[in-house]
């Protein structure tokens, strides 16, 4: 499993470098999603981890505007499951 983590790891996360990290815990406060919506416009990279229910993360990515209609998703699961 770790193997196949690392391997996805690598995969994706080409030429990136790490310019901050922050946390949105429960309700999105005021001005979330316009701040999100302003660094996707801004060529920022976001990646969202979160321990949620897959369907609560999903709603919540759509709710501050992190995923749009068109965009492609990435489910990692802790089972292993890429999908």
């Amino acid at each position: 499993r770790q193997v196949q983590i690392s391997a996805a790891c690598v995969a994706v996360e080409q030429q990136m470098r790490l310019l901050g990290c922050s946390g949105v815990e429960d309700k999105l406060q005021d001005c979330v999603p316009e701040t999100i919506s302003f660094f996707l416009k801004s060529g920022v990279t976001i990646w969202m981890l979160t321990g949620d229910k897959r369907e609560t993360a999903v709603n919540i990515a759509q709710a501050a505007n992190l995923v749009g209609s068109g965009d492609k998703v990435i489910h990692l699961d802790a089972g292993g499951d890429v999908q």
